[in-house]
């Protein structure tokens, strides 16, 4: 969970250089070992910036020259249900994650409140909430042979308000692509993709 939202966080905030990343963890116990889910997420947001494979011994060290700033803030909670894992880049990206089952799924994207599973590839970006919205970006990336497998969508009030997109995607399609699905629906943030089917 905790490399994979680092990943998608990553990728809205236009890559990581230097910055101020905040990890946020919900756990069951204060004392619990946070330095796994501290690499974990230096993987994320590094991931193939760097030619050495991230662990235990360097990343600490890799973070730190790459000018990263991290701090972890650790909350307890009481169950299971309430645990997750967020990870915060300067005030450009807020990306929560947390584990159902044995599966990781993301749950908020910039307070916006979703329930996607952290795998595959995935597109995210906000739209006004307007008939044939989704429609429009669907057909546009069908005729660029990307496959949208699922979808899900955050409003934050009724029909004409601002809503949060998160596209599954059968691959990861182009840059041009990508920046092609913002146009067409004048996103406000966004669209920003992150493949996570390797990970």
């Amino acid at each position: 969970v905790a490399e994979r939202a680092a990943r998608l966080a990553a990728a809205m905030a236009d890559g990581v250089g230097k910055g101020e990343v905040t990890i946020r963890m919900r756990l069951d116990d204060r004392t619990e070992n946070t330095q796994l889910l501290r690499i974990a997420v230096i993987k994320g947001l590094l991931g193939a910036a760097v030619e050495v494979p991230i662990n235990v011994v360097n990343g600490d060290r890799l973070a730190t020259e790459r000018g990263l700033k991290i701090t972890e803030v650790i909350e307890v909670v009481d169950t299971d249900e309430e645990k997750s894992i967020s990870v915060q880049i300067d005030s450009l990206a807020a990306v929560e994650g947390r584990s159902i089952g044995k599966k990781a799924y993301l749950s908020k994207i910039n307070g916006w409140e979703v329930e996607v599973p952290l795998s595959e590839t995935i597109m995210v970006y906000s739209q006004v909430d307007k008939p044939g919205q989704i429609g429009k970006v669907g057909s546009y990336l069908g005729d660029q042979n990307v496959n949208v497998s699922d979808m899900t969508l955050s409003r934050a009030a009724g029909a004409g308000s601002e809503a949060l997109v998160v596209l599954k995607l059968d691959g990861v399609p182009s840059a041009e692509v990508v920046a092609q699905c913002g146009k067409i629906v004048e996103a406000g943030l966004g669209p920003f993709i992150a493949d996570l089917s390797k990970m």
